[in-house]
């Protein structure tokens, strides 16, 4: 019985230490986190969907995996009721891509795709060096990076998930960013309507006008 307290005693003496020891890594998790967050903005601003895609945790390609019956399938009132950012995307791949390549994908190829064509991240390293990101651990393994403004105020945050040794970034966890208000307003300042906004957006991204097709379930 001595010796069973003795053990328990010990076990509760060394916490701290063991405690000590499983943080000790901790500066260097946040710096692999950083890493990943600027390598991921690197290779989205430049358009390598290639390399960016390793960089993208599994719920994000299991989100843009879902989008795909969307895109060739919804209606057009499912489509009006869509966020404003999803809406932009559906119609972009309709408007750009035949339904067979869209068809092909997989979430995975389909954001590899939509980087390619510049539709995921337009900010290059230094328009982000006017903020500050403050990286935090959390208790599920994950970590979150919060933007910081040169006024102390917070801004958007990403949460990062640990993949196969990797720090890959969640893209959902900013969705609560993009909700249609925030849309709504951006609307507003414009001057223009909703669907002139998109068909602005998308006759942008080839040149060309979009055709009132792309509001209904892709043929072919």
């Amino acid at each position: 019985m001595l010796f069973l307290c003795f053990r328990v005693a010990s076990v509760y003496a060394f916490l701290p230490l063991i405690f000590l020891l499983s943080c000790a890594g901790r500066p260097d998790e946040k710096g692999d986190v950083m890493q990943s967050f600027w390598e991921y903005n690197r290779t989205t601003s430049m358009r390598l969907g290639a390399e960016a895609v390793k960089l993208v945790d599994s719920g994000s390609l299991s989100y843009y995996n879902s989008l795909i019956p969307v895109i060739t399938n919804a209606d057009s009132v499912t489509v009006r009721y869509l966020r404003f950012d999803q809406k932009i995307l559906v119609l972009a791949l309709r408007h750009t891509t035949p339904m067979a390549k869209i068809k092909a994908m997989n979430g995975a190829t389909l954001f590899q795709y939509l980087v390619q064509m510049g539709m995921v991240n337009q900010d290059d390293e230094s328009s982000l060096r006017r903020f500050r990101f403050e990286v935090s651990m959390q208790q599920d393994g994950s970590a979150g990076v919060q933007f910081i403004d040169s006024a102390g105020n917070n801004g958007i945050s990403f949460r990062f998930n640990k993949e196969n040794n990797l720090w890959k970034i969640d893209l959902t966890s900013a969705f609560k960013y993009v909700n249609n208000e925030v849309w709504e307003n951006m609307i507003a300042e414009s001057g223009m309507t909703e669907d002139e906004v998109l068909y602005a957006i998308l006759e942008n991204i080839d040149g060309r006008k979009a055709s009132p097709l792309i509001w209904h379930p892709m043929a072919g």
